[in-house]
């Protein structure tokens, strides 16, 4: 959002990777493990969109599209988004929260 949104604009409480502290180290070794770190410009704003996703999310409900729209708003140049994709997802799953292969 810091590209499309000034912070004097928003009337509300900003959250930074610097505010996300340990709250995200698994979601940052699941970009390690995935691959989702390239030149490391997005990856902070990957990782504070992703965390907001699953503060949004109940147990079981999320889907690659979810993560998909989550992210859309933050521009990578080098991995064409998969390998980010991927590791949200990893994340997801292991918190819970990605919804049963079965579950449309």
């Amino acid at each position: 959002m810091s590209c499309m949104l000034l912070a004097v604009e928003v009337d509300s409480q900003v959250t930074t990777i610097e505010g996300l502290t340990d709250r995200s180290l698994d979601l940052r070794e699941s970009f390690a493990q995935a691959y989702g770190f390239q030149c490391g410009f997005c990856t902070s704003g990957q990782i504070v969109r992703a965390e907001a996703l699953f503060m949004r999310a109940t147990p079981g409900s999320l889907h690659r599209h979810d993560v998909a729209e989550a992210l859309s708003g933050n521009i990578c140049r080098c991995t064409g988004y998969t390998q980010i994709v991927t590791a949200v997802e990893l994340c997801a799953r292991r918190r819970g929260l990605w919804a049963n292969e079965d579950t449309p």
